[in-house]
């Protein structure tokens, strides 16, 4: 479940625009106690609704997943996320650049933490993978 802070940074949209989404049905949720919640049907249900177009569709998409850490095929691109705990940073370097080879329209992002990182793949099914076996490498 999210919140409403998450909601926000993970679709980039304004509180005034999600309280509007909510209120013309775009966006559902769940109140109680006079908080929102969101469950990740809701936000699936949200890049499925006409209003929103494809760009944005693409964007919210690509934030929805690195909350999710998952696998989603959306169109003709991929998603993929995955938290890595026993890890090596030079291992990850040699990972990032072999992604980078890969070629294609794609985005790759690695984030640190303190107790992991995080891998995030944006980019072609092709690849998709290639991609996976490479992290499952490291």
């Amino acid at each position: 479940m999210y919140i409403l802070n998450d909601v926000m940074e993970m679709l980039d949209i304004s509180e005034r625009t999600v309280r509007r989404h909510l209120k013309v049905g775009v966006l559902t949720g769940t109140k109680e106690k006079g908080k929102w919640s969101f469950s990740d049907e809701d936000i699936e249900k949200y890049f499925d609704h006409y209003v929103v177009d494809g760009i944005i569709k693409l964007k919210t998409a690509k934030n929805f997943e690195e909350y999710s850490r998952g696998l989603s095929i959306h169109s003709k691109l991929t998603f993929y996320s995955e938290d890595i705990y026993d890890y090596d940073m030079k291992k990850v370097k040699r990972l990032s650049k072999e992604v980078s080879a890969l070629g294609g329209p794609m985005d790759f992002k690695v984030k640190s933490w303190k107790s992991h990182v995080n891998v995030t793949y944006y980019g072609t099914k092709e690849n998709i993978l290639k991609v996976i076996n490479l992290i499952d490498s490291i």
